[in-house]
């Protein structure tokens, strides 16, 4: 049984020592004893995480992708980001290290996984005709031709698998099945975890490690992990952790602020600039004049009394370099402060917006 997990503060997990010695480590969340729980992609190459709204699925998603985005180049780790309601990965737009755009909806995200499914395909076949067992034995020979690691994240996967399941289950087992080899993980997150519709029995199966924040009803958390005690969980970022042996153990998720996330993408970007994509909701959308979008976004940060760069992409629109760029013209006429860490910029003038 899983014991009960205190209020613990929230650990940035790009701070962690221990997860910068470990290219796919990341943080799982502290325990009410203190001890630091990480899992490793190597050893646990696919997760299912489950969770009714505001539980901290989504902060624990950006807190795992920017553990693994940490000082590695687009050569080294690429991410395909599954958003169907368009507000969780946002400020990943223009990110470097996106194997394809964003996706949003159903249709882009059969064809994206088709692509990674070729990928997987085309690397194990590659393997065998090398008589390479995996990708790290393919790696271990070469000096140039490597290949990076791709982590696919959904949030949130069932609304894929209600519209498209005869299109997006088999691949998703195809790669649950056959990925690791080739160096391509995925991590499927929901609120409705407790339907055999969405994480059938064969998912399950092929998905050795599961993470559970509230559940609505007890029957919820027997299916994601054989345990009704997910249902007691109160507090925001209160989690159990099913490891691959069946153990549960009862954490604090991390959570990273949405300042924190957009500084890792920042980092990103400016250390391995490349000419970056739109994501498929924006790829049609003509470019507004930069006075009026500059505009714009004086009214949405009066609007909403936040300065920050995801809330001018979800409510302008945009893309993440656009936001940037008007967050620094923000910032150069005075009406904003820097990013100080994790704390959220300060409005400095309101005059300055007006």
């Amino acid at each position: 049984m899983a014991k009960k997990s205190d209020t613990i503060a929230n650990g940035s997990v790009l701070a962690r020592e221990k997860l910068m010695d470990n290219r796919l480590a990341f943080l799982v969340g502290t325990t009410p004893d203190g001890r630091t729980i990480t899992e490793n992609l190597a050893t646990t190459p696919h997760i299912l995480v489950g969770g009714t709204v505001g539980t901290g699925k989504s902060r624990f998603l950006h807190s795992l992708v920017c553990a693994l985005l940490k000082d590695r180049s687009p050569d080294e780790i690429r991410f395909t980001l599954f958003d169907p309601k368009v507000v969780e990965f946002p400020q990943y737009d223009g990110l470097p290290h996106l194997f394809c755009p964003i996706v949003h909806d159903a249709r882009h995200c059969v064809s994206s996984l088709r692509k990674l499914e070729r990928k997987m395909e085309r690397r194990l076949e590659t393997y065998a005709c090398n008589n390479c067992a995996d990708m790290n034995e393919w790696n271990s020979r070469q000096a140039r031709r490597r290949h990076a690691v791709i982590v696919a994240v959904f949030d949130d996967v069932s609304d894929f698998l209600l519209q498209r399941r005869a299109d997006v289950e088999p691949i998703i087992l195809h790669l649950a099945a056959s990925g690791a080899k080739a160096g391509i993980h995925l991590v499927l997150s929901t609120t409705r975890f407790g339907s055999i519709n969405i994480y059938t029995d064969e998912m399950l199966i092929r998905f050795p490690g599961r993470l559970a924040f509230r559940a609505l009803t007890e029957g919820d958390s027997m299916r994601l992990i054989g345990s009704p005690e997910a249902a007691a969980l109160t507090d925001m970022g209160d989690a159990i952790w099913r490891e691959p042996s069946g153990e549960l153990v009862c954490v604090k998720a991390p959570c990273l602020s949405e300042e924190a996330v957009e500084q890792s993408v920042v980092d990103a970007v400016s250390r391995f600039p490349r000419v970056t994509r739109r994501t498929t909701r924006d790829a049609s959308v003509k470019p507004l004049p930069d006075e009026v979008l500059y505009e714009r976004a004086k009214a949405t940060i009066l609007e909403t009394g936040r300065a920050a760069t995801s809330v001018l992409q979800r409510k302008l629109g945009i893309g993440y370099n656009d936001a940037t760029r008007l967050m620094g013209l923000l910032e150069d006429r005075g009406a904003i402060g820097p990013l100080r860490g994790n704390r959220p910029r300060e409005i400095l003038k309101a005059e300055s917006l007006d």
